[in-house]
């Protein structure tokens, strides 16, 4: 049995790393099976998602592979915080010309907007 190299491969948000099974595992792009007792096919894992697949699939550059959900759902995530960000500066933009107060210059921190940053925005009543 030669050698499996560690090695990833990068495709689709996937980072792939190579592995042999030898205990019952379907390639999720073809559903053939990944594994053989003594001499396995070379298969592919994503460290994120954990799918597989047979290497074969990305050496012939076949498109059969859903990009990573995990990092689908991480970029989701980022979205969301950004549209939540967008909407208090937006409230608070609607707040100061209805009131017609004076802003200036002070860091501000929204404890729910970590992820995306800080604002810098200080209101006078």
């Amino acid at each position: 049995e030669p050698p499996v190299q560690e090695k990833f491969i990068y495709h689709k948000g996937h980072e792939f790393m190579p592995t042999l099974y030898h205990f019952p595992t379907n390639c999720e792009a073809c559903t053939k099976p990944l594994w053989n007792m003594f001499k396995p096919p070379l298969a592919l894992e994503c460290l994120r998602c954990q799918i597989k697949c047979h290497k074969d699939h990305m050496d012939r550059k076949e498109e059969v592979l859903r990009p990573c959900l995990n990092r689908s759902m991480s970029l989701l995530a980022l979205y969301e915080a950004s549209i939540q960000e967008f909407h208090t500066r937006h409230l608070l933009k609607k707040a100061i010309s209805r009131n017609g107060t004076r802003v200036t210059s002070a860091p501000v921190h929204f404890p729910n907007l970590h992820a995306v940053g800080t604002a810098t925005l200080m209101v006078h009543w």
